[in-house]
């Protein structure tokens, strides 16, 4: 009986979660530069989770100062003139939402299996896009001490642009 139980535990697959995984992955590496794009393809989600559910005093104040540190952070970016448009409605809608895409995703993980899952995924991804970018550089430049020369201080974009 327990070769079977894990058996169907082995072969038990999540298409939800491969996909969240997913685009988690292509949000974390920035994929095909247009990575920090994928947040506004969870908002819908987003948006009726946050409709749908009840949360603690400790979800609406931790929500409370994340959303006043984002519009003070975007309002000092406008009046000095440190980005555009579209990165201002980024860094002013994407904070919340991420935050509250974590609280959907790791709700009800007493075990901390899909967090940890969700985290090793972010690092691996973050990691491997900031080695490849590097490994593009020193391939184009020969060495980073001839990239630096001629660039500065940067690392070429995996993705390039």
């Amino acid at each position: 009986m327990e070769a079977n139980l894990n058996e169907k535990r082995y072969i038990f697959f999540n298409y939800k979660e491969l996909i969240c995984c997913f685009l988690i992955a292509a949000y974390s590496s920035n994929f095909m530069n247009i990575g920090h794009y994928i947040p506004i393809l969870f908002l819908p989600f987003i948006l009726y989770y946050v409709f749908k559910n009840r949360f603690s005093s400790v979800f609406y104040i931790t929500s409370f100062v994340l959303m006043s540190f984002s519009i003070i952070y975007t309002t000092l970016l406008f009046f000095y003139n440190f980005s555009t448009l579209s990165a201002l409605l980024a860094r002013l809608i994407f904070p919340i939402s991420l935050y509250i895409l974590g609280d959907m995703l790791v709700k009800n993980d007493y075990q901390y299996k899909k967090t940890l899952r969700y985290l090793f995924l972010i690092i691996v991804s973050s990691t491997m896009y900031g080695f490849l970018s590097l490994i593009k550089t020193i391939t184009v430049y020969g060495n980073m001490k001839s990239a630096i020369a001629s660039e500065g201080r940067v690392v070429m974009n995996l993705w390039g642009g």
